[in-house]
């Protein structure tokens, strides 16, 4: 029976390390971290930003506080307390989608926060930053691509300062799909109108041993990896 467990500080820097001398033997070098596709950061907050912290220091990983990311699916009192901690780091918010009832469908941990309390976080941190909040933004197709869910994501964000990362989604089990050229078309042709903030789609390798971006499923094996953090 495998245990499931938190990462301790020392082994989330070691994993830095490791692709250090991976990409070091390519002639690359590693320049930024993200705390993503792992499980929850935020329920193992503390060892995460000690590692963070640990990774920006000129001494320890020497990566850029701005090149680092810590990523949440919208736990608010650890927003908050990132907020008033005033952490260098930038925070990524992945939503998911922009109504509860689908938040409750494709995030069940997610769903147990109203996604416009999720909201009002992101908007103390962009207001206290000064500076827009990375939104990640699970495209699936059939499901919550359409125009209906374009104007949702649009009225839930309104004015607060955010960049909007839509991410195809990748299941090894072959329930959900991204959506097809023509219907992810006339999704960002929606958010174009409705939504008038920076929308970027991003590319997310790995995929071929189920770690991408976006990722829904897994193995039993790589799920239990991935709660850790």
């Amino acid at each position: 029976m495998t245990q499931r467990r938190n990462l301790e500080t020392w082994e989330i820097i070691d994993q830095l390390l490791q692709a250090r001398e991976i990409v070091r033997r390519e002639g690359r070098r590693v320049t930024g971290a993200v705390f993503m596709g792992m499980g929850e950061p935020f329920l193992n907050y503390d060892r995460v930003v000690a590692a963070a912290e640990l990774l920006r220091c000129p001494f320890g990983g020497a990566v850029a506080a701005q090149a680092i990311t810590i990523s949440t699916v919208g736990l608010v009192p650890e927003i908050d307390r990132f907020t008033l901690e005033r952490r260098r780091f930038r925070l990524a918010i992945s939503l998911g989608a922009a109504t509860d009832a689908k938040r409750e469908q494709l995030v069940p941990l997610a769903a147990r926060t109203p996604v416009a309390e999720v909201m009002a976080a992101a908007r103390r941190h962009s207001f206290a930053r000064r500076d827009r909040v990375m939104l990640a933004y699970v495209c699936i197709g059939g499901v919550n691509v359409d125009e209906s869910d374009a104007r949702a994501l649009a009225d839930l964000i309104g004015d607060t300062a955010v960049r909007l990362d839509l991410i195809d989604v990748t299941d090894p089990t072959g329930r959900w799909h991204p959506p097809a050229p023509d219907e992810y078309r006339r999704f960002r042709d929606a958010l174009a109108c409705h939504l008038k903030q920076p929308v970027v789609r991003r590319y997310s390798g790995g995929a071929d041993i189920d770690a991408a971006c976006g990722t829904l499923a897994g193995t039993q094996f790589s799920a239990v990896r991935q709660r850790h953090s």
